[in-house]
C-alpha cells in the first residue's frame, strides 16, 4: 500500500516543482510558410531542417519538389550559414597516437521576414561528441564518425527549432 500511495505522489511532487515533458515544438504562425535560405556550398543540414519543420506542419518552399519552388510565397525566410565540422585532440598515448578525438559542429542561422527584417537575430548552434579512436579499427572508426555527425545535425536542428519557438514567444 505504501509502494502505491508513492507511486501517486510521484507525478504530484514533480508537477509542484515546475517539472514538465518538454513536449512538441510550436512554432510562430509566422512561418506558416518558410523559404530556406541555404549558403553556398549547401550546408548538410537544410535538408534535416526542411524535413523538421514540415514535420510541424510548415511549408517550405526550398525543395524541389515543394508546392512552391521559390521565396516568392514565403512568410518567413530561414537563413543558414557558417556550418562548420572540426575535431580536436583530447588525448594520446605513449607514442603519440590520437587516442581521443573531440568532434564539434556549428551552425549559424536567423529569421527574417519577407522584406528583410530581421525576427530572429543571427545565432550560432553548437554541438560536440568525444569519440576515440583505434588504428587498428580505422574503417569502423570511420563509419562512427559519420554517425555522431548525423548525430549532432540532429541535435543542432531540435536547438534550432527550441530558439525559433523561444524567441516567438516572448
Amino acid at each position: 500500500m505504501a509502494q502505491l500511495v508513492a507511486l501517486a505522489l510521484i507525478p504530484l511532487l514533480l508537477s509542484g516543482c515546475g517539472f514538465h515533458l518538454r513536449g512538441s515544438v510550436t512554432l510562430p504562425p509566422v512561418m506558416a510558410v518558410t523559404y530556406i535560405q541555404d549558403s553556398r556550398p549547401a550546408t548538410r543540414i537544410s535538408s534535416k531542417l526542411g524535413y523538421a519543420l514540415r514535420k510541424h506542419d510548415i511549408t517550405v518552399t526550398d525543395q524541389i519538389d515543394s508546392p512552391l519552388p521559390d521565396s516568392a510565397a514565403a512568410t518567413a525566410i530561414l537563413v543558414l550559414s557558417g556550418e562548420r565540422f572540426n575535431q580536436r585532440l583530447l588525448s594520446s598515448g605513449s607514442s603519440t597516437l590520437v587516442k581521443e578525438f573531440q568532434l564539434n559542429y556549428s551552425i549559424t542561422f536567423e529569421l527574417k521576414d519577407p522584406d528583410g527584417k530581421t525576427l530572429l537575430a543571427r545565432q550560432t548552434v553548437h554541438t560536440s561528441r568525444e569519440q576515440t579512436f583505434n588504428e587498428t579499427q580505422v574503417l569502423a572508426k570511420s563509419s562512427e564518425q559519420e554517425t555522431l555527425q548525423q548525430e549532432m545535425m540532429a541535435d543542432a536542428v531540435r536547438q534550432i527549432l527550441r530558439r525559433l519557438q523561444a524567441a516567438t514567444q516572448s
